[in-house]
């Protein structure tokens, strides 16, 4: 069944929030078996269903904004309304009286076997929310961007291994601005993978498809594009003044910027930004002398980085 539609507002807030509750629920993974600390897993677990249940809400435009309103809302927007299964309604309201009797109360069970039954309730039910959520859509940041500059003409993209930041098979594509849609984006990947199949290049099927800092092929202009390996915050403070679009990865945050700068403005910004991203990424980038992020996942690069919304500058 086609997924409905729904505003991409919404859907950047919904990625957000479910980036949250994937990281509640790595949370408790690592208490569950820890033995000492299992009365945390039930915080986590309650907080990974409360994320889902926010970023459900959130892309049919629902604002409830306490614990009471958003399981309550929850089970009418999407129990009631649209199907969704009754039974992470039911793990909703009762992971909350967990949560509240493992902070608060005396007394909770802290058995491994329940504990990991739960998680399994709470892994079903990010994967079922998962479904109902549109990928965030490429295409329109980059045309947001050209929006903002209009004078890019041309973008950029390679296909390349994910193995290690040195990447000595790729494969660039220039493309003009009105050209690009996902659907396109998509037929370039499947079609790069079997020129290199062709080309007897080993595992072609683990390149993924990324988006080259240089835009404009007749006139060397760049956009700033950083990688954070810290999932613990995305970094806004860092970034004041930048405008630009973020991107949830497994391990931390990708960050392409909406202005153009200069060559030598570039190789100056990514130079000072070292200092608080990946300094890998912003050292090989100059060495290449433009930067790369990923768009797609690989069986090597499993999390497909996710569009979650801009920054702006302050």
């Amino acid at each position: 069944m086609a997924k409905r539609s729904y505003p991409s507002k919404n859907v950047e807030r919904a990625h957000w929030w479910m980036a949250k509750a994937v990281d509640a629920l790595a949370e408790a993974d690592a208490l569950i078996p820890s033995g000492k600390t299992r009365l945390g897993a039930y915080n986590r677990l309650y907080y990974a269903t409360h994320h889902v249940a926010v970023a459900l809400l959130r892309l049919v435009g629902n604002n409830a904004d306490s614990h009471v309103k958003i399981r309550n809302q929850f089970g009418y927007e999407w129990v009631k309304r649209r199907g969704f299964p009754k039974a992470y309604g039911v793990l909703l309201h009762s992971l909350y009286t967990d949560r509240e009797r493992a902070d608060y109360g005396e007394y909770v069970s802290t058995f491994e076997e329940a504990l990991e039954r739960k998680r399994r309730s709470v892994g079903s039910f990010v994967q079922r929310a998962k479904r109902e959520i549109p990928a965030a859509s490429t295409a329109d940041m980059l045309k947001i961007l050209v929006e903002e500059n209009p004078g890019v003409r041309d973008f950029s993209f390679d296909v390349y291994c994910p193995k290690s930041y040195y990447h000595h098979t790729r494969l660039s594509v220039w493309v003009p601005k009105g050209r690009i849609t996902d659907a396109w984006l998509r037929r370039l990947l499947a079609s790069a993978i079997r020129t290199l199949e062709s080309l007897r290049v080993k595992e072609a099927k683990d390149y993924v498809l990324g988006f080259n800092s240089r835009v404009n092929q007749y006139a060397e202009q760049h956009l700033l594009m950083l990688d954070f390996d810290n999932v613990s915050t995305v970094p806004y403070a860092k970034l004041s003044g930048e405008p630009g679009f973020f991107f949830r990865t497994e391990s931390g945050f990708h960050f392409v910027g909406a202005r153009l700068y200069s060559y030598h403005e570039w190789q100056r910004r990514m130079r000072a930004f070292a200092k608080v991203a990946s300094r890998q990424h912003c050292d090989l980038s100059l060495k290449r002398r433009y930067g790369t992020l990923r768009l797609t996942e690989s069986r090597r690069k499993p999390f497909r980085p996710v569009y979650i919304g801009r920054s702006a500058p302050r």
